[in-house]
């Protein structure tokens, strides 16, 4: 009981240190250019992984004393996400690219488009891994495994009483 009570400590502060660490990453980084399309929509090149909503959507979940989940939690953005993290070929609807050319036209940017374009009908997303490359990183395992190893010792402290263990 005792240890759990340190591991659980552990787990919270390890699922706080991948919150921190996605995001970090998430702000830090060289990331695929979006499409020119893309960029007349939003009004800037950066990709929407910088954007508050996604960056905000990282969370953590307590599932219990040993395990938490950490990620894009909420359901609305987990879909974005995958598509943003893995990265996907959409094939472009009539109904998307009357979309598309709606929020040109709205933004008085239909003009820049290139009229001799030739469209295939898709549209290809770049990946931009934001989360697998904190999962597997080395350095951020490191600092994990060391928050357990610390509570598993603390643990071990505090039922002794406070009095070093022999080794």
């Amino acid at each position: 009981k005792e240890l759990e009570k340190f591991v659980r400590k552990a787990t919270i502060k390890n699922s706080l240190v991948m919150v921190a660490r996605i995001r970090q990453g998430m702000r830090g980084r060289k990331l695929a250019k979006n499409m020119k399309v893309t960029t007349l929509i939003k009004g800037n090149k950066s990709p929407t992984i910088d954007e508050g909503q996604l960056h905000n959507a990282i969370a953590r979940e307590l599932l219990d004393s040993f395990t938490a989940k950490v990620g894009v939690l909420d359901g609305q953005f987990a879909k974005i996400a995958e598509v943003i993290h893995e990265g996907a070929t959409l094939k472009i609807t009539p109904k998307m690219r009357a979309a598309i050319f709606g929020q040109l036209r709205e933004k008085g940017k239909l003009n820049k488009l290139d009229p001799n374009h030739k469209s295939d009908g898709f549209m290809r997303i770049k990946p931009r891994p934001f989360l697998s490359t904190v999962f597997e990183s080395p350095v951020v395992r490191k600092e994990l495994n060391k928050n357990w190893q610390d509570a598993v010792e603390a643990a071990l402290l505090a039922a002794s009483n406070g009095k070093a263990l022999k080794k």
